[in-house]
């Protein structure tokens, strides 16, 4: 089969021992993968907890998603639930602030409520101007920890002008 009929592009093998992984900036990347776990977290909380959806159906859903999970049963209210923010799927980061201006990162609701609080997470991390603020700042700082690479760390430090770890 010539390559040609199959009317695609075809990636060239890379050589060995030359260049390496393509390196992305720290913050799309986090921000990226945050999105995907969001959207993913939304479309559970659908699924398990909006009775109006066709595929309503708690007892066979899964008890959690990337930035939810149920940790009571059933309250007069429903259930309650975990809701967190995430640095990609990784480490959980405190944006959520609280009444008295503190940051956590984690709140418990109702499930009438994940839904909603879902989607505003994802309509604030997807807003163009997420990177400038406060919330975007601490998500920045904390997926520059998740980033660190996992072995020789000495080795790296992490360069603001190029958003990524380089050799030393």
């Amino acid at each position: 089969m010539k390559i040609s009929s199959l009317g695609v592009n075809v990636v060239p093998k890379r050589e060995k021992g030359k260049g390496g992984s393509v390196r992305e900036e720290i913050f799309p990347k986090y921000r990226d993968e945050s999105i995907a776990a969001l959207q993913e977290s939304l479309r559970e909380a659908q699924g398990r907890f909006n009775m109006t959806s066709g595929d309503f159906a708690p007892e066979a859903e899964a008890y959690g998603a990337p930035n939810w999970r149920v940790v009571a049963g059933n309250t007069d209210k429903g259930e309650t639930v975990e809701v967190f923010w995430k640095v990609g799927r990784r480490s959980k980061v405190a944006l959520f602030e609280d009444d008295n201006g503190n940051y956590v990162s984690t709140i418990r609701v109702s499930q009438g409520d994940v839904e909603n609080v879902v989607q505003q997470m994802l309509a604030t991390i997807s807003s163009d101007g997420f990177q400038n603020t406060k919330e975007g700042a601490l998500f920045h700082e904390a997926a520059i920890k998740a980033a660190m690479p996992p072995v020789n760390r000495d080795s790296f430090r992490y360069s603001r002008e190029h958003d990524m770890y380089v050799k030393k």
